[in-house]
């Protein structure tokens, strides 16, 4: 601990000697020794506290990694799950999809002469009168122009 030699020991002996005087010396060398064993004893005790608590934390931190890897494994399970779905086929997509009955959402007329507060002298701007929608509740007969033989033919 303090690291002195054999003559370390009997110089420091020889001043205890001279200062304490030899009617005291033995009193105050085992008050000495005592002190020395309490310091020793807490220290190990320290010692041991320390350890017990770095063995705690270490549980810990293992326990925290295994969560972790587990956490990963279901991941990964879940990952391959998703995958081996979508390469499903597509018939048996088509099928599931199919099972639950979807229905398309409301179409919204629009009338274009609702903008202009029903003025037929203001036409927009860039539209043909020809090409504009007044009135059609179809948008399929809204988007066809007859041919010269007397057909609908789609214009997009």
């Amino acid at each position: 601990m303090f690291n002195f030699g054999f003559t370390e020991l009997i110089v420091l002996g020889t001043i205890a000697l001279l200062v304490i005087g030899p009617k005291q010396l033995p009193q105050v060398a085992k008050a000495v020794a005592k002190l020395l064993k309490e310091v020793r004893s807490i220290t190990s005790e320290v010692a041991g506290s320390l350890t017990d608590a770095r063995h705690s934390i270490q549980n810990e931190v293992d326990q925290v990694k295994h969560r972790v890897e587990d956490a990963a494994d279901f991941e990964a399970k879940v990952m391959d799950l998703i995958n081996e779905k979508a390469k499903q086929s597509p018939e048996g997509v088509v099928a599931q999809n199919d099972a639950v009955p979807v229905e398309p959402p409301p179409k919204k007329k629009k009338n274009i002469d609702a903008h202009f507060d029903g003025d037929p002298g203001i036409k927009p701007h860039g539209l043909p009168e020809d090409e504009v929608d007044h009135s059609s509740d179809n948008p399929s007969e809204a988007n066809t122009d007859k041919t010269e033989d007397g057909g609908k033919e789609s214009t997009s």
